[in-house]
């Protein structure tokens, strides 16, 4: 909480601060009024001064200024565009940013991008490296010393007897490497007691330089007695020989000229000194005289990137090597690279002596003191275990906040500055501009990527123009994004829809007109050629054409008298099949005639016997009839049965006959007997009706016919007689 009160004695406005148990004042002016002041995210002080406007308007602040006051140091904002006018209001939020209300709108003051780390203590130490160590603890490697930074505050160590420090090392046992003593033993510190050693773990061979590997072991370079050196990969208790006989040059303690080693993913091991780059492929030294190739200075560090290129930084850039060649890779004016790191974004990061610069999506983004840094000389950039980066500058440690700023810029193409059409050659000149939403990334410092017609975008580059060439005839569309200084890309692309004009002797009109003047020249002269030909040639064409028409005439009598057969033969084949159907239709009658007729028959047969048995049983009723007669009289009556059941076969017969199932059987039969039968069966009903009746047996007593067929034919001849009567 902050007060702003004048002060009983010296009536100077004063502005004080609460810290939750008591008042303390934080600053005092000796001219002008103080209206505002405010506590910033670094317990630093914001300030406003100026004239009030008299009253109904004595809220509204006239000819104000504004000031930010770090350690006692009272510095003003240089005023833009929107804070060139009267000040309205004033609003704080908790983390220290705050608005100010303007007569030419609302502005808002960010936190920078970059942030001093302990700021408030007064600490200005050249930091060379940062480590991470095995708990998560971030350590600072001065020039004869080395900071701890924990719970938001600042340990420093310092070894006496002095060693050489230049980097920081952790084992597996927890100790840390910060130094190497005169003697060439190593210099370990315990963060448990902070307790600092120096032990010698070699025997004889000394240490003359160490180094992070990635894996968290220790490259370590040592030399024997005799100058001999080797490096080995030290744990605090393996050693591991990568490489023997090095032959460097410059491992004098505390000018050691080794600036980096890694080893790569295919095992090869990379050093880099100051004057030379050499690798170690199984064993196989194999120096790079750059110097000659490239008019390279001194290197620095070097990164193996994802595809296998090995990149080297130094004074005069960073340069590539692909397996087989070196090149200079396009990148900022760096004033000597010092370190390089690869992120998890898969962004690579540079600190150099112009700044901190990182390469993402194809183009540099370039921090400096805009964006917080206190100077432009770094000399180590870090990622951390929770995704933070840390840079070591001149003036202690910063760390980066990316959230300071997630505002992407919006891109404009201003339509008083650009054409919808192109000329047929197809160039045009597109100009565009962006703007930064809070002003944390300048105009002038913004970048830029285009494409044509939903193509590939281009690198970022620091242009506001871009000429198109050799575009092809029609409709197009040109897209612009912008990109600030802490890679935020504006995700709504400037568009602008154009057309490359047609050259004259291409436009649709003159073409159309074009094509039919030459037909019509073309139609001109072979007419004039066909003419006589035409004339010539009518007559043979006239006769032809006859001579086709009279075969064709000829050819359709043919085909019409063909025609003419095929249709008397098929009017022949119809009367034959209306014969065959008539004949069909005659018998179907014949025979619905002879089922009829058969019915009658059938019931004339079926009562003939009843009527006989019916008789023969009448006859029996009689008393005085012999024995011999009813026995007579009851085998007629059997014979009646079985010719009843003779008559019901037949009928079955019939059936079986239309149905193609009837089978003949041809026996002896005693046509005697049959007439005999007939006569005594049908005798009591002749003669009740006064008809004298007689048979005479001549024919031989046996015959083969179908016996039942036989006194059935006999039957019939009765009652044919019968019906005389």
């Amino acid at each position: 909480m902050t007060l702003i009160s004048k002060s009983s004695k010296s009536k100077h406005n004063v502005v004080a601060g609460f810290d939750g148990k008591t008042w303390q004042e934080l600053y005092t002016s000796q001219t002008a009024e103080v209206h505002y002041g405010w506590r910033g995210p670094d317990n630093s002080l914001w300030i406003i001064k100026g004239i009030q406007s008299p009253s109904p308007l004595n809220s509204i602040i006239r000819d104000w200024n504004l000031f930010h006051i770090q350690q006692g140091k009272e510095t003003p904002v240089i005023k833009n565009r929107i804070l060139n006018r009267v000040l309205n209001d004033v609003v704080v939020e908790p983390n220290g940013t705050f608005w100010l209300a303007t007569g030419s709108g609302l502005a808002h003051f960010t936190q920078t991008l970059w942030r001093r780390i302990g700021a408030s203590a007064d600490l200005s130490q050249r930091f060379k490296k940062i480590h991470e160590d095995l708990t998560g603890r971030l350590w600072f490697a001065a020039e004869d010393s080395f900071f701890l930074w924990s719970n938001d505050k600042w340990e420093s160590y310092q070894f006496n007897p002095v060693v050489f420090t230049g980097d920081i090392c952790s084992l597996k046992n927890g100790l840390l490497i910060v130094g190497i003593s005169e003697a060439g033993g190593l210099a370990l510190f315990n963060p448990v007691d902070k307790s600092c050693t120096v032990t010698f773990p070699f025997g004889k061979e000394k240490v003359r330089y160490y180094d992070q590997d990635k894996n968290g072991n220790c490259f370590i370079i040592l030399q024997d007695l005799n100058g001999t050196s080797k490096l080995i990969r030290y744990d605090g208790e393996h050693i591991e020989t990568l490489a023997v006989d090095l032959k460097i040059d410059g491992l004098t303690p505390g000018a050691c000229e080794v600036t980096d080693i890694i080893q790569a993913r295919n095992e090869d091991v990379w050093i880099v000194t100051f004057t030379d780059v050499m690798v170690f492929k199984k064993g196989i030294k194999k120096s790079f005289d750059l110097k000659k190739e490239l008019e390279w200075g001194f290197s620095t560090s070097i990164l193996e990137l994802e595809n296998g290129n090995i990149w080297i930084s130094g004074s005069k850039g960073i340069i590539q090597y692909d397996g087989e060649n070196w090149s200079l890779v396009q990148s900022p004016e760096f004033e000597t690279a010092r370190k390089m790191i690869i992120s998890r974004d898969s962004s690579i990061w540079v600190a150099s002596g112009t700044g901190i610069h990182r390469l993402i999506n194809g183009a540099w983004v370039s921090n400096s003191i805009e964006e917080g840094l206190p100077n432009t000389t770094l000399f180590d950039i870090f990622e951390d275990k929770q995704g933070k980066f840390w840079t070591a500058t001149l003036n202690g440690a910063y760390c980066y906040y990316s959230e300071a700023d997630t505002d992407a810029p919006e891109t404009v193409i201003p339509s008083d500055m650009n054409s919808h059409e192109a000329i047929p050659s197809g160039e045009l000149q597109f100009v565009f501009e962006g703007r930064d939403k809070w002003d944390n990334t300048l105009d002038d410092q913004l970048q830029y990527s285009y494409r044509f017609d939903e193509n590939s975008w281009s690198p970022f580059e620091n242009i506001t123009t871009v000429r198109g060439v050799g575009l092809s005839a029609g409709a197009h569309v040109f897209e612009v994004r912008a990109m600030d200084r802490n890679g935020n890309i504006d995700r709504s692309p400037a568009s602008w829809p154009f057309t490359v004009l047609l050259p004259w002797y291409l436009e649709t009109y003159f073409i159309i007109l074009l094509v039919f003047a030459i037909c019509i020249i073309i139609l001109s002269i072979g007419f004039a050629i066909t003419r006589h030909r035409q004339v010539e040639k009518l007559v043979l064409i006239r006769t032809a054409e006859l001579k086709k028409s009279k075969e064709r005439a000829e050819k359709s009598e043919l085909e019409l008298q063909s025609m003419n057969e095929e249709y008397e033969t098929i009017n022949e084949e119809l009367n034959q099949t209306n014969e065959i159907l008539y004949k069909a239709k005659e018998k179907a009658e014949e025979s619905d005639r002879l089922k009829s007729a058969f019915l009658a028959n059938m019931s004339h047969e079926i009562r003939t016997p009843m009527n006989g048995i019916l008789g023969f049983a009448d006859l029996l009723k009689k008393p005085n009839l012999s024995g011999e007669q009813q026995q007579k009289y009851i085998g007629i009556i059997e014979k009646g049965g079985a010719r009843m059941l003779n008559i019901i076969n037949d009928i079955i017969s019939i059936s079986k006959i239309e149905s193609g199932q009837m089978e003949v059987n041809i026996q002896e039969t005693n046509i005697n007997e049959q007439i005999e039968y007939i006569y005594t069966f049908f005798k009591p009903e002749i003669e009740a009706k006064g008809i004298q009746f007689s048979f005479k047996n001549s024919l031989s007593s046996k015959r083969s016919h179908p016996k039942n067929r036989s006194r059935q034919s006999i039957c019939y001849t009765y009652k044919s007689c019968k019906k005389c009567h």
